[in-house]
């Protein structure tokens, strides 16, 4: 459809109106229709329908004034908000970071002072640090040995009725009630089922400093910690003081992965390697079994009737007790097997002699194999707290 319509003019002598109806119409469409580069004041100069660029450019506007203008679909105001905020957060961010950054250089300071005051003391306890570390003592986040009951050295089995102060699984023995238990192991985790009174681990004091600690497990048997008041996982807390014992104590239900640590908020059970927690146990309690007809070793001969001998073992915490199961015989020089009694004596954290009596045939000064008769005989070597 056209923009302009204009009628015939079929005689231009006479049809002198119709030209004039025609320059009118031209007129009016030129006044009231179309855009002017320069619109002379006051006439109008505006838009009443879109207008389509074709893709092409606008240049060259000082000034563009718009209701909303949209940027690839979008209002170019939400574009414009969001980029403000997102100014307006970095700003904040900054500020905060470099308040932080000032605090965090006063803190510095007060630390080098605090740190100047206590260096003896630090010293100090990294000497008794090392000197724990070399004495097997847990060096760990875990504060609790076998705290995941992976370590067995007595050999408890089935259900585990112990007197008070008896232990059963390493480090852990009875509350004063005793306490009796079941447990089994399930994809490498042991569960205890305490069905009666109470399981304890006193943690030795020379492996805790002063510290807030916090007690968690998995289960639901509850927990405490020293004369504190029985508490779910995660809630027990308290207070420990450098060089003294601490106790925890659990109560009847289930429990597994038992874990004391410095702070007051529980973190995820740590898992020690079966080497390193064999070895932390060591320090508290040993047991050899020499098996039926197996050889303790040679003894030197005394008078015919008697034996002795040094026997060592892991270092322990204290000087331990020795206690050797009756059932060992030595051999004679024909073979034959001669029943003898043995006791320690000169115990230390390392070692002790082993005096044997009652045999004969055994030469002064000749050695003197010894062997468990007719069954599997043990030595514990017990340093528990």
């Amino acid at each position: 459809m056209a923009k302009i319509t204009l009628d015939m003019i079929t005689n231009s002598r006479t049809d002198y109106a119709l030209i004039n109806t025609n320059f009118q119409e031209i007129a009016s469409q030129l006044n009231d229709l179309v855009l002017y580069r320069n619109n002379p004041a006051p006439e109008p100069n505006q838009m009443f329908n879109l207008l389509d660029m074709n893709s092409n450019e606008i240049i060259n506007a000082t000034t563009v004034s718009a209701t909303d203008i949209l940027l690839n679909g979008t209002p170019i105001n939400d574009t414009l908000t969001t980029a403000v905020d997102a100014a307006e957060a970095s700003a904040t961010a900054a500020a905060l970071s470099e308040t932080n950054a000032a605090t965090s250089e006063t803190n510095a300071a007060a630390s080098a002072v605090a740190s100047s005051d206590s260096a003896a003391e630090s010293a100090a306890s990294a000497a008794q640090a090392a000197g724990l570390l070399s004495a097997g003592a847990n060096q760990g986040k875990n504060l609790l040995i076998n705290g995941d009951f992976s370590v067995n050295q007595r050999e408890v089995t089935g259900s585990v009725a112990l007197a008070a102060g008896e232990y059963g699984h390493d480090r852990f023995k009875a509350g004063a009630s005793g306490c009796t238990y079941t447990f089994a192991t399930l994809n490498g985790v042991t569960t205890l089922t305490i069905s009666a009174g109470t399981l304890l681990q006193i943690v030795e004091g020379t492996s805790l400093a002063s510290n807030d600690v916090v007690l968690s497990w998995e289960g639901t048997a509850q927990g405490r910690i020293d004369s504190g008041t029985y508490g779910t996982s995660g809630t027990v807390t308290a207070t420990t003081t450098g060089g003294v014992n601490t106790t925890v104590e659990f109560d009847t239900g289930t429990l597994s992965n038992t874990q004391l640590e410095i702070g007051t908020v529980s973190t995820d059970f740590e898992h020690v390697s079966p080497a390193d927690q064999f070895n932390r146990c060591l320090r508290y309690f040993e047991r050899r079994t020499v098996l039926q007809d197996g050889m303790l070793g040679c003894f030197a001969g005394f008078g015919g009737t008697s034996i002795q001998g040094g026997y060592t073992y892991y270092p322990k915490r204290a000087i331990p007790i020795v206690t050797i199961e009756d059932g060992w015989a030595t051999f004679q020089g024909n073979g034959l097997a001669s029943l003898i009694t043995l006791s320690t004596a000169d115990e230390t954290t390392t070692g002790c002699t082993i005096d044997g009596t009652g045999g004969t045939g055994m030469s002064g000064g000749i050695a003197t194999p010894l062997r468990a008769l007719n069954a599997n005989r043990t030595i514990d070597v017990d340093a528990e707290l």
